[in-house]
């Protein structure tokens, strides 16, 4: 059964200034497409878990921490950044 994806305000705002300054846009572009393919499908067998209700994925160059709910079935994307 997949998940919803969505992005908090802030990390969708960081995602938008990586793309905006990266010299390889279509790399941030797959990447991003990856992640949510990835969440949507089986958020907690991919990444790390961290601290107590998060955890990571490393889709190269980007890293992103996110939250399941899988009462909702929901994925937030908490965080980005560029590795």
């Amino acid at each position: 059964m997949n998940y919803t994806v969505v992005w908090k305000r802030s990390a969708d705002d960081s995602l938008v200034e990586l793309w905006m300054n990266s010299t390889d846009r279509a790399e941030i572009t797959h990447a991003v497409k990856e992640i949510d393919a990835q969440l949507g499908q089986s958020p907690l067998e991919v990444g790390e878990s961290r601290e107590i209700d998060y955890r990571i994925l490393c889709i190269l160059p980007l890293v992103v921490a996110y939250r399941v709910s899988e009462d909702d079935r929901l994925v937030t994307v908490v965080k980005v950044r560029a590795v």
